[in-house]
């Protein structure tokens, strides 16, 4: 790829993603809450799930240290959570942090802390590399976003925000404000 090819991918995904800062704005937010006085029902050490998608393929993995169900909201607590989300072509998304929240139908993951996604290309290399922190995932809709600063990196560019949605199902990152790119030549 060349550098004006590069310089026109950059400006292009910053005009994408101002647009979608008004979306971004109208999400749903939903915050995080303890579960005071109360005290998990059950909990689960050194978990690993696997869901399959109506062929029989894997889905999409999750792996957690400790898991902790709680009977008032029927919510689950995870510490240290690590997940791929397989799609129908190329290699999976992987995501990780130090915390996370599920509400009781599941449809809502809100991942606490730091948060680190990457996805291989294939041959191997690091396609997307994203660092933020509190993520909300809706899992059957194959969507995150985030209103925290995040930093990207794929192929040499680094690019700085504040907000971004990931759209996994179609490998897109969109980008919401004061963003800001540096390409590294190699």
């Amino acid at each position: 790829m060349n550098q004006k090819s590069i310089l026109l991918l950059s400006l292009f995904i910053a005009l994408g993603s101002f647009s979608i800062k008004h979306l971004m704005e109208r999400a749903d937010r939903v915050v995080f809450k303890e579960n005071h006085g109360s005290n998990p029902d059950y909990f689960v050490e050194n978990m690993k799930r696997l869901s399959y998608n109506k062929n029989g393929k894997v889905q999409n993995e999750l792996v957690s240290s400790l898991v902790k169900h709680f009977p008032n909201d029927d919510s689950l607590v995870f510490k240290s959570p690590r997940m791929k989300i397989h799609e129908k072509e190329g290699p999976p998304w992987n995501v990780v942090s130090d915390s996370a929240w599920v509400n009781s139908d599941r449809s809502l993951v809100i991942l606490n802390g730091e948060v680190y996604i990457w996805r291989m290309d294939i041959e191997g290399n690091k396609q997307y590399e994203i660092l933020t922190s509190d993520l909300t995932i809706k899992p059957f809709e194959k969507f995150a976003h985030t209103t925290k600063a995040a930093q990207i990196t794929t192929q040499g560019i680094v690019t700085n925000t504040v907000g971004l949605k990931v759209v996994f199902k179609e490998g897109r990152v969109q980008l919401s404000e004061r963003v800001r790119t540096i390409y590294e030549s190699r």
